[in-house]
């Protein structure tokens, strides 16, 4: 079955979406599906730095807790640029995850450990495994196609409460593609009508009864005049629940060379030239 966790994740990680503005005519299902956004991206147009930190829960009911830092650049040819720095993730701590990814090109992925002193390329088919150790895996890194893989109506709109906001958004039931093997072949989800970021989603099962909210917005924010997800909850892999809180984004004083993200010389790499 191929694995597609689009419904529970993104990223992870972050997190800069340029909101988009309200249209008067009605949209379809498929034209909502197809500007929807998860809010789980590092990157943006030019460099910047973003420090976030993921909370799970354990079988046992403890919490641990991973810091990272995002260092990205978007290049006018449209290539872009990803550093993942492990900031306090356990023994990894320090690691480095590289992805650079040109304009309708497959991306490509290096881990550097400084622990081992190694540096390898690896393979995008491993994207749904985990990272050095933390609670991310590779697959929370990238965008999804969700029009691809599934096909929407519109049933109506409803207020929901995000954080200290109040936000309108359309509510879609999802149905896979017939050619498609999704984790969740129906789904339910809330996307706002005027950013267009998915606020809501449910898994839902064969008898079309909801088996439990999969990943929520708890808090939006705005960084550089546009709307941001600063705090979500969504399931891991493993079934476990885990938030993304976003404490710090910055552009840094001068723009990143692209020799910073060039994988010989993840070795030479230094945060406490950007204050880590």
């Amino acid at each position: 079955m191929k694995r597609v966790e689009l419904l529970v994740s993104t990223l992870l990680l972050c997190v800069l979406f340029v909101g988009s503005a309200a249209f008067a005519e009605e949209l379809t299902g498929e034209e909502i599906l197809a500007r929807a956004k998860f809010g789980g991206e590092l990157k943006s147009e030019g460099s910047l730095i973003i420090t976030f930190r993921s909370e799970s829960k354990t079988t046992d009911g403890t919490t641990t807790a991973d810091s990272f830092v995002g260092f990205s650049k978007r290049t006018e040819e449209g290539t872009e640029f990803l550093l993942l720095y492990f900031l306090d993730v356990g023994y990894n701590s320090g690691s480095i995850l590289l992805m650079e990814t040109p304009e309708q090109e497959t991306t490509r992925q290096w881990y550097y450990s400084p622990e081992w002193d190694l540096l390898r390329e690896l393979d995008v088919e491993t994207q749904g495994q985990s990272f050095g150790g933390s609670t991310f895996s590779f697959q929370d890194l990238g965008g999804y196609d969700l029009e691809g893989y599934y096909t929407a109506e519109v049933i109506g709109n409803e207020r929901l409460v995000v954080g200290e906001a109040e936000r309108m958004a359309y509510v879609l039931p999802l149905s896979a593609k017939p050619q498609e093997e999704l984790d969740f072949p129906t789904a339910k989800m809330w996307i706002d009508k005027e950013t267009f970021f998915v606020l809501r989603v449910q898994k839902i099962n064969p008898g079309e009864e909801v088996e439990q909210t999969v990943y929520e917005v708890l808090a939006l924010g705005e960084f550089d005049g546009a709307a941001t997800v600063d705090h979500w909850l969504e399931y891991a892999g493993n079934g476990s629940p885990r938030t993304i809180i976003i404490l710090e984004r910055r552009r840094p004083e001068d723009e990143f060379l692209d020799e910073v993200f060039d994988s010989e010389n993840l070795v030479l790499f230094d945060p406490a030239e950007y204050g880590f």
